[in-house]
């Protein structure tokens, strides 16, 4: 969850912001020395059917994962993603953000989406996961939202994938039945053309940890998808939650450090571990 940015309060906490630079500035950086809280997790075996056997990657040793206890905007303006990270994130919904109302969310989802953009490494992928709703009988189409700011920004669109949350020809009322996975480039560097195929809709999203979050598999193949296609070796979620993209990330072999303001949130997201969700990818047929 995130608040609106409030110039008067600290980006950082407890000393995470000197973690951060000692551990994720740049690609050579030594991960020691941080008074932040870590947890790491070993891999998946490469056959455990949550990804599709055109994209498979061979998981290497488990890696750190660091959460910061922050207000997302205010920290987001005060520093820069390190070379070889990607970004992959879900902005909150207006229910969340209630005290400004739609127009105010709207714009405020805007803004945020153009300052992840602009916070990310050049060259480097922007993954956004974002569901629709209805509001006060009024569908929020959220990919339209993403995609206005990633026009403020000057970002490039790569592709724009579907999740069914539900089996395909569900009834559904309020919150859609699908989520949207939009990926991005920022206006530097040359655009990234993509190495591997992977689907343009994922038939199920998998598990998910808490109410609001990814799916399990969605989030797998997604982290997969950087890896694999940016040789991405950090993955940076600005609105963690309880972390099941940083947990992700770590199976994979890759470092992981996400932001999020609820303390216990951030407990959460240190603490969780994907081995317990093992739905199988029904699109993946290898023995």
């Amino acid at each position: 969850m995130v608040r609106p940015a409030d110039s008067s309060r600290p980006a950082c906490h407890l000393g995470d912001r000197n973690a951060f630079d000692q551990r994720f500035r740049g690609p050579e950086r030594p991960f020691q020395g941080s008074r932040a809280r870590t947890t790491c997790y070993k891999p998946l075996p490469t056959d455990s059917g949550v990804m599709a056997p055109s994209i498979v990657a061979s998981p290497t040793t488990a890696r750190e994962r660091l959460v910061i206890q922050a207000d997302a905007n205010v920290w987001l303006n005060e520093n820069r993603a390190p070379v070889g990270s990607c970004i992959v994130t879900s902005l909150p919904d207006v229910s969340e953000l209630s005290q400004l109302g739609l127009d105010g969310w709207k714009e405020w989802f805007r803004a945020t989406t153009a300052q992840v953009i602009g916070f990310a490494a050049v060259g480097g992928g922007v993954v956004f996961f974002q569901s629709d709703v209805r509001h006060q009988g009024v569908w929020i189409d959220k990919a339209q939202l993403v995609l206005e700011g990633a026009e403020r920004a000057g970002a490039r669109q790569l592709w724009h994938r579907i999740v069914c949350r539900r089996p395909a020809g569900s009834l559904s009322q309020g919150r859609a039945s699908y989520s949207h996975l939009i990926g991005l480039q920022g206006p530097e560097g040359p655009v990234h053309v993509d190495r591997y195929p992977w689907e343009d809709v994922l038939p199920v999203g998998g598990e998910q940890p808490w109410s609001k979050a990814m799916g399990v598999i969605a989030c797998r193949r997604v982290c997969l998808y950087l890896q694999r296609e940016f040789d991405a070796n950090l993955i940076i979620d600005p609105f963690c939650g309880h972390g099941t993209v940083l947990a992700a990330a770590n199976e994979l072999g890759m470092n992981a450090l996400g932001v999020e303001l609820s303390r216990k949130r951030c407990q959460k997201a240190r603490q969780l571990n994907l081995q317990q969700f093992t739905s199988p990818d029904p699109s993946d047929t290898s023995e």
